[in-house]
């Protein structure tokens, strides 16, 4: 669940780092009024299915735990023996699990003279609520709501049977709280809801690396989960969790602190959206990624018209409106390539592109306009390509990168989980001086099958 998801890669890097190589025009206006941008919170929507047999199982393992054992009603003197005849059926639905089971019983009463023994079978019906508080607390509490003799006890004595049917009745009232007593216990025992989320939740610990070329790390800390009621189907209950989450990127790996990761607090909801939102927010301060910028344009060759020059000494900036790239050139030109433009998200066409680029030359302490040649043909087609990023062309991409990270979850955190990336946007686009705020927001649907509740979380043993 690093919900990795955690997962959007390198969309801001790739952006900044082409939209800064081709920078604005050298006026900066300031603004007057700066008003501090709140991003909404990021929620990602877990659609699960829980595989029934895990359930199934923990409640005919239950039932033969406490069949494996006698007792006795001392009223009527007899010793009284239950057995499975077959599996249980199960059925959940909201905070309520239904459990079907005939059972067989034997009763004996010994005598002075002779040994009683009857034998029957009854269809047991149990409803089991359940309930977590905001700690995550779990509690259940088992009733018999219907029996059903299938084939009642009767004794056999010197080729007789002799029905016994108003003890039949007796054997389920004195056996009821006993057996739904142990039934609240395994019940407890086997579902380790608390420390299951509170192992599952530690996958938010790491922060996600984004790009492994260009750096960047993403941060998401979850501050409330909600669950949705169970519902029923033939193989699986499902449901939903829902995680709030707060985003914080940073160029520079986070410090990890020990210790656990506190659990959030649960709250139950029935209305819950289907689609999961999870805002990237960023701050990119330009002193961050000038080191990124060297790396991936530091020594790069430009060609024109039969001319090239290789970039060095490269150094970039922005104020509210402009961003700035400076180079030295090296080639058919030598002196100190300044260029300026104006980035900006276009909503209409889901791009961010950088307009009204200006390229200056400075040469011996004096700044020119460009040669045609390194301002016009195919370096500004170059320059043009490198600033305009469209995010929807990105989804097929950020999918991939999606599948892998899932993979490898799948694999480290006994999990099943799979995601659908639907859209990517940007929500806020803002510059101030040596820094870039922009959050994007992704929708996407994620999904989980559980086949063990008890597993789920707990990294697997490496051999």
């Amino acid at each position: 669940m690093k919900l990795s998801i955690f997962f959007y890669s390198s969309i801001f890097l790739l952006f900044l780092t082409s939209s800064c190589s081709s920078p604005k025009k050298a006026e900066s206006p300031k603004k007057e009024v700066y008003t501090t941008y709140k991003p909404l919170p990021s929620q990602v929507v877990l659609h699960y299915r829980l595989d029934k047999k895990i359930i199934r199982d923990t409640f005919n393992n239950a039932i033969a735990e406490i069949f494996k054992e006698s007792f006795s009603i001392p009223d009527y003197d007899v010793k009284i023996n239950f057995y499975k005849t077959n599996d249980a059926n199960i059925e959940i639905e909201g905070k309520s699990v239904l459990v079907n089971i005939p059972v067989g019983i034997l009763v004996e009463k010994n005598t002075m003279l002779v040994d009683f023994k009857a034998k029957g079978v009854v269809e047991l019906t149990f409803i089991t609520k359940f309930e977590m508080d905001s700690l995550w607390n779990f509690t259940s509490k088992t009733d018999l709501s219907y029996y059903k003799w299938l084939e009642k006890p009767v004794l056999k004595m010197g080729g007789l049977q002799i029905p016994i049917e108003p003890l039949s009745d007796v054997i389920i009232s004195k056996s009821k709280a006993m057996i739904v007593e142990s039934i609240d216990d395994a019940i407890i025992e086997n579902f380790t809801i608390k420390s299951t989320i509170q192992k599952s939740i530690q996958v938010f610990k790491e922060p996600i690396q984004l790009d492994p070329k260009n750096g960047g790390y993403l941060t998401l800390t979850p501050s409330v989960i909600k669950l949705t009621s169970l519902k029923n189907s033939k193989l699986h209950s499902s449901g939903k969790i829902v995680f709030d989450l707060q985003s914080l990127f940073s160029t520079n790996k986070p410090v990890i602190h020990p210790g656990l990761l506190k659990t959030p607090a649960l709250r139950w909801v029935e209305n819950v959206n289907d689609t999961t939102v999870l805002r990237l927010v960023t701050q990119i301060n330009m002193m961050d990624i000038n080191a990124l910028v060297r790396k991936n344009f530091d020594g790069k060759e430009f060609s024109s018209q039969g001319k090239s020059f290789t970039m060095s000494n490269i150094l970039i900036n922005c104020d509210y409106e402009n961003i700035r790239f400076v180079t030295d050139i090296k080639g058919d030109a030598n002196g100190t390539l300044i260029l300026t433009g104006k980035p900006k998200y276009d909503k209409k066409s889901n791009t961010f592109k950088t307009e009204n680029i200006d390229i200056a030359f400075k040469t011996k302490n004096k700044i020119h306009k460009a040669a045609a040649w390194i301002a016009e043909g195919f370096i500004r087609k170059e320059l043009t390509k490198m600033m305009t990023f469209p995010l929807e062309e990105k989804l097929d991409e950020i999918q991939n990168d999606i599948n892998t990270q899932l993979k490898d979850i799948n694999q480290e955190y006994n999990m099943d989980l799979k995601a659908d990336l639907y859209s990517i946007t940007s929500e806020h686009f803002e510059m101030k001086p040596g820094a870039i705020e922009t959050t994007i927001k992704a929708s996407l649907k994620i999904e989980a099958y559980i086949k063990d509740l008890r597993k789920l979380g707990a990294p697997i043993q490496k051999k």
